[in-house]
């Protein structure tokens, strides 16, 4: 499996603001370097396609994994994960507990973490 060219890396990072771009944290807080993500994992079919990438931290990365859609805990329905490239953060995701977990706003919204009732 190539490496993405670090050129490439860079403008990933550059247009996520050095922001995971699945829980918004900055790199400045996480204290790590992001990594490159996959939205549709290598392993699914998915390209190295600038559509395709994305900034993540290293615990939204592993916790996501080589997945594309997780159980709904609420419904049990098999829901697709969020896509920062066709999905708005604040309309689908919110910060609670005092910033310590990320919940979907919908019913079908999953991050694949604790939800808040609909």
């Amino acid at each position: 499996m190539p490496a993405l060219p670090e050129t490439l890396r860079q403008q990933i990072f550059a247009r996520a603001g050095h922001r995971c771009e699945y829980c918004l944290t900055s790199r400045r807080v996480i204290g790590m370097p992001l990594v490159v993500d996959h939205i549709v994992p290598r392993s699914l079919g998915g390209s190295d396609a600038l559509d395709n990438l994305c900034a993540a931290c290293y615990r939204c990365n592993e916790y996501r994994g080589a997945k594309t859609h997780d159980i709904d805990p609420l419904t049990g329905e098999l829901a697709p994960l969020f896509n920062p490239r066709t999905q708005i953060w604040h309309e689908h995701l919110a910060w609670a507990n005092g910033g310590t977990h990320i919940v979907g706003l919908y019913p079908l919204d999953n991050l694949g973490q604790l939800r808040a009732d609909p």
